[in-house]
């Protein structure tokens, strides 16, 4: 049996890894022994988790495992294996394995898969016998390399991965606030670039140039980097900075890339604005966007980029009426931009920028047909996108971003099926979805947008199956799994509200198919965690859909 973690042995665990992983191996070993452990997991272990022993010399074919390296491992609680195609061919790497096993029994192997897939990355000592070990994944770049940290940690450790996540997410958070510093200098950049661009503007070409170069900054890395951290409101304030630096400039001087960078940033402080639920102020930027479009149509109406400007300003405009409810106003807005998406398409069947926007323009009518009960619409609209994604995607099938869209518009349309009460056809495009997420996953990557994606087609699957979730594990897992990807992503609303259906959903099954299988602890619970996410006037409904399913006091739900 293997030594416990925090008593005798010297290291707290031994790196086996190929030479030519050594780069991995350094990065790897380094991210260990700095690995912060949380105060609140009581352990006799302070600080770090180290030593960890990693070998720095190559050992030539004719050798055996030194004595330095047989007294590591018999003094290591831990061997973490670094599993690759050159870890899979190290003699060095399987004695390793092989002798830890000798010494300590399988339970303290962790395996850390870097490169390749398990059948050509695990070395032979790992799996011989018919072992299935399961390992880390670290090749989800930066995310998936920290996820694969926490998980070496929390085994490490002896505690729940929940515990280091929650932990990861509060450094991430202030490490967020150290960028957002930085971002405010941005805002008083562009300003100080207004206030030269027009008051010396002949000495001002440069500083200009520099603040149009902010501008691009604003609507590309910027914006990404400050939704990933949930501050798109910083961008919603820079918004003022670009209407003072265009103030007084007459569009119609602008060349084309000026005129259509501003019209971008215009429509980017709109999506800013949307997501804020800002809505009057996101209709005064597309309003502006407009005016700007309109210069671009008088120069040449059926232009590529006037099509395309045109079109996003559609979009936008349904999507503020989308987010309010208001379907039927949002569905002109929406044909139009289908409308325009479609001609573009027609004009290039090749380029992909226009079949995507085919696709969204197809997949986005039949997600709002769906909101306004026209389920034949939305079958109709559903199949059109997928006829446009499916050769998109059948020529960029290792394109997470293609790959995503086109399993939405699968969805849209077995969910349109199952309206229709055509079942059959549900499940199997339901199916389909279901082996494209997979293929995501399978890609060696640590995805969460994948795992949730799979999380809830498997969960509309058994739906369309009319299969009972009260008491069914495979319904359990699901909803556990959908809990720890909130808890991993607390920012996200609609992972939030996904979760709470489906837990609400298993305890509406359990009062209808039998009553004692949920507690009133159990009730008390989802409504408590339900009033922390939904309206009230959500939660009241709830209340009185248990208070006719179950005899319990109403006054325990208040």
């Amino acid at each position: 049996m293997r030594c416990p973690i925090f008593s005798v042995p010297k290291y707290a665990a031994f790196l086996s890894y190929a030479h030519a992983d050594e780069r991995m191996a350094k990065r790897l070993h380094r991210a260990i022994e700095t690995y912060t452990i949380p105060k609140t997991l009581k352990t006799d272990k302070a600080g770090r988790l180290s030593p960890i022993f990693r070998d720095v010399e190559e050992l030539s074919a004719h050798y055996s495992l030194s004595e330095k390296i047989k007294n590591a491992i018999q003094n290591s609680s831990f061997l973490i294996v670094l599993c690759s195609p050159a870890a899979k061919q190290s003699r060095w790497v399987n004695e390793e394995i092989r002798l830890f096993r000798k010494l300590h029994g399988d339970d303290g192997i962790l395996s850390v898969l870097i490169d390749g897939e398990p059948e050509s990355a695990f070395p032979e000592a790992l799996i011989e016998g018919g072992r299935e070990p399961l390992a880390a994944n670290m090749q989800g770049g930066r995310d998936g390399f920290r996820f694969g940290i926490n998980q070496l940690a929390a085994s490490l450790l002896g505690v729940g991965l929940d515990q280091l996540v929650k932990r990861d997410q509060r450094r991430r958070r202030i490490r967020a606030q150290i960028f957002l510093v930085t971002v405010s200098m941005v805002a008083m950049i562009m300003s100080g670039m207004a206030y030269v661009a027009f008051d010396a503007r002949n000495a001002a070409r440069e500083s200009r140039n520099d603040a149009e170069r902010l501008v691009e900054y604003m609507i590309s890395d910027l914006k990404s980097e400050l939704h990933g951290l949930q501050r798109l409101d910083i961008l919603d304030g820079l918004g003022d900075e670009i209407v003072d630096y265009y103030e007084g400039i007459d569009p119609k001087d602008l060349p084309d890339e000026r005129l259509t960078n501003l019209i971008t940033a215009i429509q980017s402080l709109s999506e800013v604005s949307i997501e804020e639920e800002n809505f009057d102020k996101a209709e005064r930027y597309l309003t502006d966007a407009s005016d700007l479009i309109k210069v671009l149509e008088d120069r040449n109406s059926e232009s590529d980029e006037a099509i395309f400007y045109r079109a996003q300003n559609e979009y936008w405009t349904g999507l503020i009426f989308k987010r309010q409810d208001k379907f039927l106003k949002a569905l002109p807005y929406w044909e139009e931009y289908n409308r325009l998406g479609q001609k573009l398409y027609q004009r290039d069947p090749d380029n992909i920028d226009w079949a995507m926007e085919a696709g969204w323009g197809a997949s986005n009518l039949a997600i709002l047909y769906r909101f306004l009960d026209n389920y034949e619409q939305s079958r109709i609209s559903g199949y059109k996108g997928m006829k446009i994604f499916k050769p998109v995607y059948e020529k960029n099938p290792d394109d997470l971003y293609i790959a995503y869209e086109y399993a939405n518009v699968i969805s849209t349309a077995s969910m349109a099926e199952f309206k229709l009460e055509n079942r059959a056809e549900a499940i199997e495009l339901g199916q389909k979805q279901l082996k494209i997420i997979e293929r995501v996953l399978d890609g060696s990557k640590v995805n969460f947008k994948a795992l949730h994606y799979r999380n809830q087609t498997k969960y509309r699957l058994l739906a369309y199956q009319d299969i009972e979730i009260c008491g069914n594990g495979e319904y359990s897992k699901l909803l556990d799994e959908a809990f720890s990807l909130v808890e991993y992503e607390t920012g996200n609303s609609r992972w939030r509200d996904e979760y709470t259906t489906q837990w609400g959903d298993k305890i509406a099954s359990c009062l209808k198919s039998d009553p004692n299988q949920i507690s009133d602890e159990d009730i008390k619970a989802y409504i408590e965690y339900y009033e922390k996410t939904a309206p009230q006037a959500k939660v009241n409904k709830f209340k009185e859909r248990v208070k006719k399913l179950r005899t319990i006091n109403p006054e325990s739900l208040d």
